[in-house]
């Protein structure tokens, strides 16, 4: 065990253990509303929208995926029981519904796992890669803390000059 005579090290890493432990219980509360949501009405989600929109895209081409009638129609036939409104319809930028594209293929359910699939393992990845950047960073004995602004930056690598006196 590695102890460090600076009490504020200390604070720093209570503060970070606190924060981790925060942030995994949200997680797994997170995980809990998804699972109870998608077991209550498994269509109410952002993914239903873009997948029906990527397949108005295919059927009619991309600058249809804003019409309310055939939003409604792509819903229904996917069985959603959902009603397009002011806050339920595609609103999306078209790369969005591209993205959904390849999962078209697929029957509905099959598509929305491997979609949540797919946001897991990237979400993985990126904390799998912020962790090994952080341990790279402390064995080269680099701070992972960054200035918190450019005005600091930058009074650690300019000098100070002497102020210089008037003349008489």
């Amino acid at each position: 065990m590695v102890t460090s005579s600076n009490p504020n090290s200390r604070w720093r890493n209570l503060g970070a253990a606190a924060g981790a432990a925060t942030a995994g219980l949200f997680a797994i509360f997170d995980l809990y509303q998804w699972a109870s949501a998608y077991a209550a009405d498994r269509f109410h989600n952002d993914f239903t929208f873009y997948f029906a929109a990527a397949r108005i895209g295919l059927a009619h081409g991309w600058p249809a995926i804003y019409d309310l009638n055939l939003q409604q129609a792509e819903l229904d036939a996917l069985g959603s029981g959902i009603k397009i409104a002011e806050l339920a319809r595609y609103i999306s930028p078209p790369p969005v519904a591209w993205s959904a594209l390849p999962l078209t293929a697929l029957p509905y359910p099959v598509a929305y796992w491997t979609w949540s699939g797919l946001l897991l393992v990237t979400l993985g990845l990126l904390l799998t890669n912020r962790w090994v950047w952080l341990k790279r960073a402390a064995r080269c004995g680099h701070s992972s803390r960054r200035p918190r602004s450019g005005a600091r930056l930058a009074r650690r690598q300019v000098p100070p000059r002497p102020l210089s006196r008037p003349a008489h």
